[in-house]
């Protein structure tokens, strides 16, 4: 199953290789070399997990998923990639927040064995029979949907769009993040999300009197407020 992943390193030759390995097996990779860029797309945006070095210009990669963990509120896997290689180094790593630590130079065949591993229990805890926001229950066994108890009809998109929705809520979720869950890498007309995003909205709202539960944020994406 493809992800979308954040590499955060400033050696550009390693960056490279990184990039090739990880879009070879069609996951969607973004980057940045310094700790700032890496910290704004890290809030920014959706990602399935972070790959982060340690030693950064502009801030540093313990500052960096210090902040994620505590000011952003950000709990997807982290690895942390480093030269640095005591033990002391290792627990500080993980004190910041780190879930994994590799210190190079490493095997890019270790690195997919752990960071799998990482993104498999993250989806894991994630996985419930039954997710609710506000009045809305969605159960992932049945694929019902209810607000106010009252079943909701949703096609199979729809449905799909709303579990992405709900699981992050109340995150705004980037269009193309809801698009590449639901398409992976053959994006259809950029007027196909809207649409339906139109009709999901539309059945939300006719199942329940109380207020707007789906929102566009103009320019980035949607949200469960």
């Amino acid at each position: 199953m493809p992800i979308r992943l954040l590499l955060i390193e400033d050696n550009q030759d390693l960056l490279i290789e990184l990039v090739d390995f990880f879009e070879s097996q069609n996951n969607i990779v973004d980057t940045a070399t310094d700790g700032l860029t890496g910290l704004h797309l890290a809030v920014v945006n959706h990602y399935d997990a972070i790959i982060l070095d340690l030693g950064l210009p502009g801030i540093n990669g313990l500052e960096l998923c210090q902040h994620l963990r505590e000011k952003a509120n950000k709990w997807l896997p982290i690895i942390m990639l480093t030269a640095r290689d005591t033990v002391a180094d290792k627990v500080s790593g993980f004190e910041h927040g780190a879930d994994d630590y590799l210190v190079k130079p490493f095997s890019l065949a270790e690195l997919k064995c752990r960071l799998d591993a990482l993104t498999r229990r993250h989806m894991l805890k994630k996985q419930k029979t039954n997710l609710s926001f506000s009045n809305l229950e969605l159960n992932l066994a049945t694929r019902e949907v209810k607000r106010e108890n009252k079943l909701i009809t949703l096609t199979s998109i729809e449905y799909q769009i709303l579990e992405i929705l709900i699981q992050n809520a109340p995150n705004v979720v980037p269009r193309r993040d809801i698009e590449f869950k639901i398409w992976g890498d053959n994006p259809r007309d950029k007027d196909t999300l809207r649409v339906h995003i139109h009709h999901l909205r539309s059945a939300l709202e006719k199942s329940s009197p109380s207020p707007t539960l789906l929102h566009t944020i103009r320019g980035v994406g949607y949200q469960l407020k």
